[in-house]
């Protein structure tokens, strides 16, 4: 089912031109499943800043963590 999400999501963010290479990790939290979505690209944090603030005009959301 990840598979698909990602799929289903990275369709979504090319039709609103953004392009990313996306990785879906599954997780169970307190019973209920969550979707961890990550790219393989690793951006500055100002960059990252500037893709959420786009990506949360086109109403998706979306959270940078930092490692």
């Amino acid at each position: 089912k990840s598979n698909s999400e990602s799929k289903t999501l990275q369709n979504r963010l090319k039709e609103d031109n953004f392009n990313y290479n996306l990785i879906v990790k599954k997780a169970k939290i307190n019973g209920e499943v969550y979707y961890r979505i990550i790219t393989s690209e690793i951006f500055s944090l100002n960059q990252s800043k500037s893709i959420c603030k786009q990506l949360k005009i086109k109403q998706y959301k979306c959270i940078v963590i930092k490692s």
